[in-house]
C-alpha cells in the first residue's frame, strides 16, 4: 500500500478527496523535512509521517480552538504534536545530535 491508501484506511474516510488527503501527507512530509533538516524522509519515519497527517487532519475545522464546552461535555484539543511524535523526530534531527568525544 502507498501512503495515500494507508492514510485513507487509518482515518476510515473512503469518500474524502485524494487531493485533500495528499495535501495533509505533503504537509506532514514538509514538517518532517524542516524539523529534522533532512533532504528526504527516511522510510523509518513513514509511520510518523502518517501520524502527523492524521493528527492535522483530525484538527481540521478546530484550528485555533483550545477548549470547547457544550453543556456537561468539555473538550480540550492539543496545541502541538503529541510528544511521541516529536520524540521520534528528535532521533532524526541532525541539528540535535550530540558530539561525543572519545
Amino acid at each position: 500500500m502507498n501512503h495515500l491508501e494507508n492514510f485513507k484506511m487509518l482515518i476510515g474516510e473512503k469518500e474524502e478527496s485524494d487531493e485533500l488527503l495528499q495535501y495533509y501527507l505533503t504537509d506532514a512530509e514538509s514538517y518532517i523535512l524542516n524539523y529534522c533538516d533532512l533532504l528526504e524522509v527516511p522510510s523509518q519515519l513513514d509511520t510518523i509521517m502518517l501520524n502527523i497527517a492524521i493528527f492535522k487532519y483530525r484538527l481540521r475545522g478546530y484550528e485555533g480552538v483550545k477548549r470547547e464546552s457544550m453543556g456537561a461535555v468539555s473538550e480540550t484539543l492539543h496545541e502541538s504534536l503529541p510528544s511521541f511524535i516529536t520524540e521520534e523526530l528528535d532521533r532524526y534531527n541532525i541539528n540535535n545530535r550530540k558530539v561525543r568525544f572519545l
